[in-house]
């Protein structure tokens, strides 16, 4: 059974404190999808996840860097499903079992992105008009994940399994 990768954050130091960032997060999700980044306010993810100033405050000093948060989890939950599951399937020389591996990957990263449409349409709002932080949080996630993806075909390329001279 494959694991399942989620949007979590890293643990406060209780129960309580993990399930109340978790609901800020998970309310921020809802809400920058169905309005846009710009478009949310302090005081909508607080009635959405009902909590209060100091509460969201006590995790994120304001709006963007919750939605970077966000960014982060995401890419994190791809790049770590890659080097769990689709990773060590391509250091084998069998072509047949690591080609497989690389098309549930891609499969895997599609599904993501189709459940996640809205936030990544937003993110290439973002990235493209206004924040550069954002656009630089991006980037290097895209950055990171073709780092790993590009020093596997080159392990492929190097035990004959892909039958490419540049991993480029």
């Amino acid at each position: 059974m494959t694991k399942e990768y989620y949007l979590t954050p890293k643990s406060p130091k209780t129960r309580r404190g993990n399930e109340t960032r978790q609901k800020i997060i998970d309310s921020a999700i809802q809400l920058f999808a169905q309005k846009g980044y710009s478009q949310v306010r302090i005081v909508d993810l607080l009635n959405s996840a009902g909590v209060s100033p100091g509460a969201f405050y006590n995790y994120f000093s304001n709006k963007e860097e919750l939605f970077l948060e966000i960014v982060k989890l995401g890419g994190k939950a791809l790049i770590d499903y890659f080097r769990e599951n689709v990773l060590p399937e391509t250091e084998e020389k069998n072509v047949d079992k690591a080609f497989s591996s690389l098309e549930q990957g891609i499969d895997y990263f599609l599904d993501f992105v189709e459940k996640n449409r809205q936030i990544f349409k937003i993110l290439f709002q973002e990235m493209i008009y206004r924040n550069p932080r954002i656009k630089e949080t991006i980037e290097q996630i895209i950055n990171d994940f073709v780092k790993i993806f590009r020093q596997q075909i080159d392990k492929g390329i190097k035990k004959g399994v892909i039958n490419i001279t540049d991993s480029e």
